[in-house]
């Protein structure tokens, strides 16, 4: 018999005896004996509830091992450059390279992206891009470029609002991947040139939103 049942036992004890009591002529008593097995029983009440509570922080399920190893060494691909290109006929082209940081190949990865103007900052979600580039494998270490260009010169309106840095020309995508064990991964990202970083050379920076990592992107 542990301590809370112990202190049940007892505190129900005391208080059935106040209740005895104080219907005797000695009422005050009863009173202050019944509200000490009441403290009994909620100090009982307050012991198992902690005793729950360390018993199911000690549930918490630690990583693996072979979770551990899965997170070192599984593929990790994500956008290393976004390099604007120049163009004779002044058709915005970039060329996104994408890089596997793990230690393993990653599999069926398939990397979509797409290029236009839009206002800057978004306050929409562009269109999903539409460019798909495959690749079988993608051993460690190993990159993969995919060239996206418009259909047509930015126009007068659009090099307007994009010297007014209320508009840029962004470049997204989309990577999906299986890793060695298994699992299907993503990376979604957002680069851009113009708005507040203007439009000068030809290194496209990354948006503040719209960079995600291991998501599931059919969400």
């Amino acid at each position: 018999m542990n301590l809370v049942t112990w202190l049940f036992g007892i505190g129900a004890l005391v208080f059935g005896v106040g209740v005895s009591v104080y219907f005797t002529k000695f009422a005050s008593a009863g009173l202050w004996i019944g509200f000490g097995g009441a403290v009994i029983v909620l100090l009982a009440i307050a012991i198992q509830f902690q005793q729950q509570l360390w018993e199911s922080e000690a549930q918490i399920v630690e990583p693996s091992t072979t979770d551990i190893a899965i997170k070192q060494t599984r593929a990790n691909v994500f956008v290393d450059t976004v390099t604007l290109l120049d163009d004779p006929q002044q058709i915005p082209r970039a060329k996104v390279v994408i890089k596997n940081s793990g230690q393993t190949p990653a599999y069926k990865v398939t990397h979509w992206t797409a290029i236009g103007v839009a206002e800057f900052p978004l306050k929409t979600n562009p269109p999903p891009p539409s460019r798909r580039l495959s690749v079988d494998i993608l051993p460690a270490s190993g990159t993969s470029e995919n060239i996206v260009a418009m259909t047509r010169p930015i126009n007068i309106d659009e090099k307007t609002v994009i010297n007014m840095r209320i508009a840029a020309l962004y470049v997204i995508g989309q990577i999906d991947y299986t890793d060695a064990f298994g699992s299907i991964r993503c990376t979604k990202y957002r680069h851009y040139i113009g708005g507040d970083v203007g439009f000068n050379g030809n290194q496209m920076a990354v948006a503040a939103e719209g960079n995600e990592a291991d998501k599931d992107c059919d969400k």
